[in-house]
C-alpha cells in the first residue's frame, strides 16, 4: 500500500511539472515561434522543457518513470493536444506510438550510457556540475533518438523537405528544454536547503 502511495505521488508531480511545461510552451514558445516557423510548430517547440521533465524523470525515478511519463501524455493530450491542429491532437496509432516512444527514449538513454560505462547517480540534492552537464547529454542524445523516431512515426504527414528541419527543431527545443529544467531545478534545491538551514526547528 505504501509503495501504491509512493508512485501515486511521483506520478503527481510529473504530470503537475508537465501541464507547468506545457502551459509555458503553448501559451509563450508556440505563440512567438509560429510567427517566424509556422511549419515546424506544428511538430516541435524550440524551447521544449516538457523533454526536460522526461529527462529529470527519468533520471531519478528509472524505469518506473515510463509509467509516470505515460500519464502525464494522457493528461496533456486531454487539455491541451485534443483542442489543437496538430498530429497528436486524436487518439491514433501514431499518437499512442509518440507516447511510448517519448515515456522510454530517456530511460533507455541512461541505461545506454551506464551500458558505455557512463553512470549517473540519481541524486538530487548532489547536483554537481559534473552531473548536470551529463544530464544535458542525455537530453541531446535522447532528443536524436526521440527527433528520428518522430519522423518515422509521422513520416506521412511530415514533408520531406521539413525532416531535416524537424530533426534540428527537436534537438534545439529538447536540449534548451532540459537546460531549462535543470536551473528550475537546481534553484528550487538551493532553496529548499536555504529554507530548512534557516529553520532548524521546522
Amino acid at each position: 500500500m505504501e509503495n501504491l502511495k509512493e508512485h501515486f505521488i511521483k506520478t503527481l508531480i510529473v504530470v503537475c511539472a508537465s501541464i507547468s511545461m506545457m502551459l509555458f510552451v503553448t501559451k509563450i514558445v508556440v505563440p512567438i515561434q509560429s510567427n517566424f516557423l509556422p511549419e515546424i510548430t506544428l511538430y516541435a517547440a524550440l524551447i521544449f522543457p516538457v523533454h526536460g521533465i522526461r529527462v529529470l524523470s527519468a533520471w531519478l525515478f528509472g524505469w518506473a518513470s515510463v509509467f509516470y511519463l505515460f500519464i502525464s501524455n494522457i493528461f496533456i493530450f486531454i487539455i491541451f493536444d485534443s483542442t489543437t491542429e496538430n498530429p497528436y491532437s486524436s487518439l491514433t496509432t501514431e499518437s499512442i506510438m509518440a507516447w511510448i516512444l517519448v515515456s522510454v527514449i530517456c530511460v533507455f538513454t541512461f541505461d545506454l550510457l551506464r551500458l558505455c560505462g557512463i553512470d549517473i547517480k540519481r541524486n538530487a540534492i548532489k547536483l554537481n556540475k559534473d552531473a548536470w552537464k551529463l544530464i544535458v547529454l542525455v537530453g541531446f542524445i535522447s532528443s536524436v533518438f526521440n527527433s528520428l523516431g518522430h519522423n518515422l512515426i509521422f513520416n506521412s504527414t511530415i514533408l520531406p523537405e521539413n525532416s531535416l528541419r524537424l530533426i534540428l527543431a527537436f534537438l534545439f527545443g529538447d536540449t534548451t528544454g532540459t537546460i531549462v529544467c535543470l536551473i528550475m531545478l537546481i534553484y528550487f534545491f538551493k532553496l529548499f536547503s536555504r529554507y530548512f538551514s534557516s529553520n532548524p526547528l521546522s
